[in-house]
């Protein structure tokens, strides 16, 4: 069987996401072909280059612009024009499908199902297309007329697809894909003598408010702080020399920084907040991206496995009463224990293998 597994190289969660699966498929289904792709890698240079380069710099500098581009795209003429651009420079890719046809396409950003799926309608293609839902809520433009099988995190994600028409059969609840090492090392004891340890994370974007989170806990709160990309943010706290902290650049031990910590304060992405329910570690969440992200961090905190900081001088009060009140994180926990899925990456590859 030919699989493909696509992704957009936007962020850091839609690539992890896929290479997990892929991971999962070569471990499980040895006899199966899989590869993994980037659709921006067969796009135009130019829509490439805007299409990566503008969704940093908007994620990051002009939160206000992608608010308003995310809210406006929930209008099927905006969203049917924006789909449409990307149909137009996407001609190496639908070649490729064509060229190619797996037997099935799984998707793990929302750039690829639109095209697949015209591929399908006008019968340039017969492969089975799986969506993969990486967000905890669906906006609509990951909704596409051909596909075959919608993956989410939770119930409130059905509710989006079923509110816009999707037949109830195609959505399966079974979690998003992580790395298996998180999944391993999540079903390992916390270790009580590493003590109150606080993970700062920012995801592979990064972001600024690092260095004031970490001036205020330093003093008083173990902390591991991970820059991802962010070399200017690495470069600054390095010269603090702060004490009682750990620092770390981009680094592929998250899953054993996670296993030390006692909470994870982070951006609510998809794929950092999936990693942190299969870990069982308690969030708060920081300066989230509007859209998909402060979506992410309301689910979480309706299912009582979060906090939500809106203003940073009410960081230091949260971490301070977690740490003071232990029987508040084991609560955290408990709740976390009902929504996770640490065997979503199994799941979906046996959902694939089953028809």
């Amino acid at each position: 069987m030919k699989i493909t597994i696509v992704h957009a190289s936007v962020g850091g969660g839609h690539k992890s996401a896929a290479l997990a699966l892929c991971d999962g498929f070569k471990e499980k289904y040895p006899d199966a072909q899989v590869q993994v792709l980037d659709i921006l890698s067969f796009n135009n240079p130019i829509f490439t280059y805007f299409y990566s380069s503008g969704y940093s710099m908007l994620a990051i500098y002009l939160k206000f612009i992608w608010m308003a581009l995310y809210y406006l795209s929930t209008y099927t003429i905006i969203r049917n024009i924006f789909q449409f651009i990307s149909l137009l420079h996407s001609q190496k890719f639908v070649n490729y499908l064509i060229r190619n046809e797996p037997d099935i396409i799984l998707c793990t950003h929302f750039l690829a199902p639109y095209i697949v799926s015209y591929l399908k309608k006008e019968k340039r293609i017969s492969s089975r297309l799986v969506t993969v839902i990486t967000d905890f809520r669906a906006h609509p433009i990951w909704i596409s007329s051909e596909c075959d099988d919608y993956v989410v995190a939770c119930s409130h994600t059905v509710g989006d697809l079923t509110r816009r028409g999707v037949d109830p059969a195609k959505i399966k609840v079974l979690g998003i894909p992580v790395n298996k090492r998180f999944v391993e090392l999540g079903k390992e004891k916390i270790p009580v003598e590493s003590g109150f340890r606080v993970l700062l994370a920012t995801g592979s974007l990064g972001f600024m408010l690092m260095e004031d989170i970490a001036d205020m806990l330093h003093k008083e709160i173990n902390l591991t702080i991970v820059c991802g990309r962010n070399k200017l943010l690495f470069k600054r706290l390095k010269k603090k020399k702060y004490h009682n902290v750990d620092l770390f650049g981009f680094t592929d031990q998250m899953p054993e920084l996670m296993r030390q910590a006692s909470l994870l304060v982070t951006k609510p992405g998809g794929l950092s907040i999936s990693e942190g329910l299969v870990m069982e570690i308690p969030l708060v969440f920081i300066d989230g991206i509007p859209g998909q992200e402060s979506e992410n961090s309301e689910v979480l905190q309706r299912c009582g496995c979060s906090w939500q900081v809106r203003r940073l001088k009410d960081i230091h009060e949260i971490i301070m009463d977690l740490k003071n009140n232990p029987q508040r994180v084991e609560l955290l926990r408990s709740n976390i224990k009902k929504i996770r899925k640490p065997d979503a990456t199994e799941e979906i590859c046996r959902l694939c293998m089953q028809k």
